[in-house]
């Protein structure tokens, strides 16, 4: 358990993060490490990741929190968001069930189990003339002539993609 010392540290440091827009991976992980020693997770330890696919992973066997390095495209109340809903996991042991979002919701989280936002993280984005779209993080030789599977089985020129670099 966190003595007064810890605690005033802890608050400390939440005072240091900017005020408004995103935020950097250091004020993140202030953020994080701040809400898990005002949670006693002491014997947790928090990592990163350069995932795409994933903002946080929450480890309860092994005791870790990841987040993803992609944070820092998001705004600050996602962050908060992606944090609490991490340490909810960790607290309550339990994946989405109501104790979870309760949690969630306690920690200062909007208590929602969703993906935040995926498309964001790919690079490109593919639509045929029909109007399906595909992401891809990398395109390939082979990708950069790829049709639509949904409009056409196999390989149609008339289906092809037309690609769009997101960033």
């Amino acid at each position: 358990m966190p003595d007064a010392q810890s605690k005033r540290l802890c608050v400390g440091l939440v005072n240091q993060t900017n005020k408004g827009g995103t935020m950097n991976l250091e004020e993140i992980e202030i953020l994080m490490l701040t809400k898990m020693c005002e949670n006693e997770l002491g014997g947790w330890t928090l990592e990163w990741d350069n995932s795409k696919t994933h903002l946080g992973l929450t480890y309860t066997r092994s005791h870790r929190i990841v987040l993803s390095k992609q944070l820092i495209k998001f705004d600050k109340t996602t962050v908060n968001d992606v944090c609490c809903h991490e340490l909810a996991h960790a607290i309550t042991g339990e994946g989405h069930t109501a104790s979870w979002r309760v949690k969630c919701l306690l920690l200062g989280g909007n208590g929602r189990a969703e993906e935040i936002a995926p498309d964001s993280f790919f690079k490109w984005t593919g639509m045929c003339k029909s109007g399906h779209i595909i992401h891809r993080h990398r395109l390939h030789e082979g990708t950069r002539g790829g049709s639509c599977a949904s409009c056409h089985k196999g390989f149609s020129r008339e289906h092809m993609f037309n690609w769009v670099m997101n960033f």
